[in-house]
């Protein structure tokens, strides 16, 4: 095992800057830590509601949509999803994980400003395109389109296809790893 040249790993990451990435912090940590296996995350998924088809944009930056989302219908919603539980019905396909059950801390919905709505989900781990999938449905629930209270007859069909539209990958963004030990 050779030791890591972390200025030469920020000048190679610093080459990419085009592909939406904007901040690097780099740390060493103990062998044992696995980013994937044994660190939760902390996601942000930022929306701008209430735009005219005209004013929708695709920067990469948001997911910007037509209705003004209900932020309270929402978080009624997301509490559902917080805790340990079977996430089937969230997996995208190609989803290889050993098991569909995780464990979501916390999820927090905020108006940042009259237009501007974001998402922070953080958990233990994640299925593949879970994030988004959770995404799409609290929108949906927002925009009025679903009742809050179908959210755990949805996680107990364990069927993607009764959790609604996917979100987009833009908004998406990775904010945080949480390390075990209190390395973080």
């Amino acid at each position: 095992h050779h030791p890591v040249d972390t200025k030469a790993l920020i000048r190679g990451v610093e080459i990419f800057r085009d592909d939406g990435l904007y901040a690097v912090r780099i740390r060493q940590v103990d062998k044992k830590v696995h980013a994937r296996a044994g660190a939760g995350k902390i996601y942000r998924y930022t929306i701008i509601d209430g735009c005219e088809q005209s004013e929708q944009s695709s920067d990469g930056f948001a997911w910007t949509i037509t209705p003004t989302l209900n932020l309270e219908r929402m978080r009624e919603a997301a509490a559902y999803l917080v805790g340990e539980q079977d996430f089937s019905s969230l997996r995208g396909g190609g989803c290889q994980a050993g098991t569909t059950v995780k464990h979501m801390y916390a999820i927090t919905i905020a108006r940042i400003n009259n237009n501007l709505v974001t998402i922070e989900i953080s958990g233990q781990s994640f299925l593949r395109r879970m994030i988004r999938n959770m995404v799409g449905l609290l929108v949906e629930i927002g925009a009025g389109l679903r009742d809050p209270l179908c959210v755990p007859a949805i996680l107990a069909e364990k069927n993607r296809l009764a959790a609604g539209i996917m979100a987009p990958a833009q908004g998406l963004l990775l904010m945080r790893v949480l390390i075990e030990h209190g390395l973080d």
